[in-house]
């Protein structure tokens, strides 16, 4: 039986890429994320989510780090690299094999185009290889077969949330061709491995929580809270990236920064700022009202 929600631990996590410098869209999701977890009094864990090393840049984890520290942040325990944590995907991935929830395939993003209906994500894979019978041997892509029932949850800052995987998603894959576990199934992993009752991310992530929420039941693991914030925007109106040279945030002033990513999400701001980032986190902490955090994102406000 699940505690009740008002005394279950809160345990949240800020889980960027080594793709590229830290940005203004990155920093406000890590003060959301921070401050949720410090209003609830509890733990924030950091993990370096390296698993495609194709798109990670070395060093720049190192880099994150040092960003994050010059801005105060201070996580719970060791911090985390997914890529130490293959052993585990392997291990669930195994599990989905021995319940027959997954199945190899071999089509190519050209044949998913031709044959796929259009989804919430691109083309609904039509489930070409659900019944060859391809080896499981790693060789090729691995999807889990979808659940055919809708499922739903309640995003803290959207709303009640539903999905047929099925319908809109199709099979979705949890190994790819490449020898590289996807992500749906390594933040599942990642999660539980950690701890983690919440999890606090950009809204770009909200279409996908329902495929983890199943791939949680299809684990036996305890189903999260979600709270998805939203976009900092580009110029071009789309999420700004790390890797496709996102703006920096400024490292030079760090409260005014804070101050800046505060502001974007709807914060009052103070009549004063503060003067130490103790300070600013110590008010921010108290003051803090995810309420008041806007559902749109706007065009990018970092302070240069």
């Amino acid at each position: 039986m699940e505690k009740p929600l008002s005394i279950q631990p809160y345990i949240g996590r800020f889980a960027p890429s080594p793709t590229g410098d830290l940005h203004f869209g990155s920093l406000v999701t890590a003060v959301a994320s921070y401050l949720e977890a410090r209003h609830h009094q509890g733990q924030w864990h950091l993990r370096i989510d390296d698993l495609d090393e194709q798109r990670c840049i070395p060093g720049k984890d190192k880099e994150l780090i040092e960003s994050l520290e010059t801005f105060g942040f201070q996580w719970n325990g060791q911090i985390a690299y997914q890529s130490k944590t293959v052993p585990h995907y392997r291990a669930a991935l195994e599990h989905l094999k021995e319940q027959g929830a997954v199945y190899a395939c071999d089509c190519s993003r050209k044949q998913i185009q031709e044959t796929g209906v259009k989804g919430i994500e691109g083309p609904v894979y039509p489930g070409t290889c659900k019944d060859k019978g391809l080896s499981l041997d790693g060789k090729l892509a691995i999807r889990v077969k979808a659940n055919k029932n809708p499922l739903a949850f309640f995003d803290k800052r959207f709303g009640l949330q539903a999905q047929n995987i099925k319908q809109d998603v199709g099979d979705f894959i949890v190994y790819r061709a490449d020898g590289y576990f996807a992500y749906q199934l390594a933040v599942v992993v990642d999660d539980y491995l950690a701890g983690i009752t919440h999890v606090v991310r950009g809204a770009d992530l909200l279409s996908s929580t329902i495929r983890q929420i199943s791939l949680q039941q299809m684990l036996g693991q305890p189903q999260l809270n979600y709270f998805h914030v939203p976009l900092v925007l580009g110029k071009d109106g789309k999420k700004l990236s790390k890797s496709e040279n996102g703006p920096k945030v400024n490292h030079q002033k760090p409260i005014q920064t804070l101050l800046a990513a505060w502001h974007y999400l709807g914060q009052a701001m103070p009549d004063e700022a503060p003067g130490t980032l103790e300070d600013f986190w110590a008010w921010a902490s108290s003051e803090w009202h995810f309420s008041a955090v806007p559902r749109e994102g706007t065009l990018n406000a970092a302070v240069k």
